[in-house]
């Protein structure tokens, strides 16, 4: 029970995530460079809440923003 538990309060701090980092994108005025970690950041939190389709299409989205430099953090997390 203890574990289950844990898991649904990950589960929601996830959710919780996801729903601040779309107000942020939403709401906020940032340049090319923090939009785009800040996308990465929700398409992270959107696969860690289940939302698999989503997360992926996001992930596709940062995938043609990244910097050549970046490309390899972002292989190796979604490799993982």
């Amino acid at each position: 029970a203890i574990k289950a538990a844990e898991h649904a309060i990950e589960k929601l701090a996830f959710e919780q995530a996801v729903d601040l980092l779309r107000k942020a994108l939403e709401l906020g005025e940032f340049d090319g460079e923090k939009r785009s970690e800040l996308e990465l950041e929700l398409a992270e939190a959107l696969a860690n809440s289940g939302y698999s389709k989503e997360a992926a299409d996001l992930f596709l989205v940062c995938a043609t923003n990244v910097k050549p430099a970046d490309i390899m953090p972002v292989s190796i997390f979604c490799l993982s």
